[in-house]
């Protein structure tokens, strides 16, 4: 991945904020992902986000060689993801008070509950 084609939107909560900047990105073009960063957003901030807006950024990048990457703690673009990674946390190794090393679950999840296979992934 190149990084000057890397955008990454972070609300620090403002949901609103967030998916202005987003949709200005989308609709411009040119790059090669857009990682929205939805995981510090409230509850009531991500339930407010209309489901047009996941269909019209998906038919925005769908046709280009565009990654729309939306970080969040649970689903939020629910039918409109064209796949789900789950990433769960399975062990963490600290020395001093530094983080060393960690293992992580991860899942492939297709909307609709369809499930994919897990892979075990280590970090150090």
């Amino acid at each position: 991945m190149e990084l000057a084609k890397l955008v990454w939107i972070r609300c620090a909560g403002n949901v609103e904020h967030a998916m202005r900047s987003a949709d200005l990105v989308i609709h411009a073009g040119g790059f090669g992902v857009v990682a929205i960063d939805l995981a510090e957003a409230s509850d009531a901030g991500l339930r407010r986000i209309p489901a047009t807006t996941w269909f019209r950024w998906r038919r925005a990048v769908e046709s280009t060689p565009t990654v729309l990457m939306v970080v969040a703690r649970a689903p939020v673009a629910k039918s409109c993801s064209a796949l789900i990674v789950e990433m769960r946390r399975r062990r963490e190794v600290f020395s001093e008070n530094l983080l060393r090393s960690a293992e992580f679950e991860i899942a492939r999840r297709k909307p609709f509950g369809r499930e994919g296979g897990a892979l075990r992934c280590a970090a150090v």
